[in-house]
């Protein structure tokens, strides 16, 4: 996953800004984000996305933030990750875009 520092996200006391943590977590097929003002307290995990259409016995890998491509400052995330290579040598690689209210 990534951490990185959101200037939109509320930062709970009533101000703007906060880090981010974007990860595919335990539960196969599932990207989810959490804040935290300190690197130490994090918020709970909020789902972002499943991931459809895994093939059995396989799993997605490697969710990134990426923060070069945010925009809104912020406010629009656009999120990568793998897909098991089943065909090798080629990796097929995903993309969405998630927007914070």
């Amino acid at each position: 996953g990534t951490i990185e520092w959101n200037p939109y996200l509320s930062n709970g006391n009533g101000g703007s800004g906060c880090y981010l943590y974007t990860y595919l977590g335990w539960v196969v097929n599932r990207i989810y984000c959490r804040t935290s003002n300190d690197l130490v307290h994090w918020s709970a995990a909020a789902l972002e996305y499943s991931v459809p259409n895994v093939p059995s016995g396989y799993f997605p890998y490697i969710a990134r933030a990426h923060k070069a491509l945010e925009k809104n400052n912020g406010q629009t995330q656009y999120i990568t990750w793998c897909m098991p290579c089943t065909n090798i040598p080629n990796q097929d690689i995903k993309m969405i875009k998630a927007v914070f209210p």
